[in-house]
């Protein structure tokens, strides 16, 4: 599975689709591997920060452990970790794992099209 995930990345339009996730995600830029919920910077890519944030919006409170270039959840890291085996948060594991929940989802394949 980890090889055809990584064929994948080498794919211009999955490149291209994990992009506009990273600028959804305001992670766009050259920090964004590093980027924690509410905009802190984590330097350690061992693992996953998995460290809650809490930030006001408004009148809100949002809490969460969203993490790295995909915003990641901690949950949600690990599940991914521990199905690819990835050793690390370094940005080729969240790569691999961004590419793994498109698949998951069934959404490689709209990725790979190439418009007629």
């Amino acid at each position: 599975m980890i090889e055809k995930l990584r064929a994948a990345l080498a794919d211009t339009n999955v490149r291209a689709f994990l992009h506009v996730i990273r600028a959804g995600e305001g992670t766009a830029d050259d920090d964004g591997y590093r980027r924690q919920f509410g905009g802190e910077l984590f330097t350690d890519f061992s693992r996953h920060p998995n460290r809650a944030i809490t930030k006001t919006l408004g009148d809100k409170q949002l809490t969460s452990t969203a993490a790295g270039a995909y915003q990641f959840l901690g949950r949600t890291w690990s599940e991914c970790q521990a199905a690819l085996n990835l050793p690390d948060f370094s940005p080729a594991s969240q790569d691999l794992a961004a590419v793994f929940l498109i698949a998951r989802r069934k959404g490689l394949r709209a990725c790979h099209s190439r418009p007629s």
